[in-house]
C-alpha cells in the first residue's frame, strides 16, 4: 500500500487561482480528492473520474480558498498520499 508523496505533484505552488494535481504513477482511475486544513477542518471534496498517469487533473473548488497552508488528500486503491498546498 503506497503511501508515496513523490508520486503526486501539485501545481502551481504557492497557488493563487485553482489547484491542478498530478500522479505519476499507474492506479484506478477514480481517485478521491480531499482539500482540508492543517487543523483537519474539510473545506473541498470530490471524486475524479478517469484520472490518467501523469495527466494533470483541475479541483472543482467553487471557490479559492483563504490564504494559508492546506493538506491535499489523494485517495484510491493502493494509494493514499497527502501534499502540502500554499494558497496565496
Amino acid at each position: 500500500f503506497a503511501s508515496n508523496s513523490r508520486l503526486i505533484s501539485v501545481s502551481p505552488n504557492p497557488s493563487r487561482s485553482g489547484i491542478n494535481f498530478k500522479i505519476a504513477s499507474e492506479l484506478p482511475s477514480n481517485v478521491e480528492a480531499i482539500l482540508s486544513t492543517m487543523n483537519g477542518k474539510i473545506i473541498h471534496r470530490e471524486v475524479i473520474n478517469s484520472v490518467q498517469p501523469n495527466s494533470i487533473n483541475k479541483l472543482n473548488l467553487k471557490q479559492q480558498p483563504a490564504p494559508g497552508v492546506y493538506i491535499l488528500k489523494l485517495k484510491a486503491e493502493g494509494l493514499s498520499a497527502s501534499v502540502k498546498v500554499v494558497i496565496e
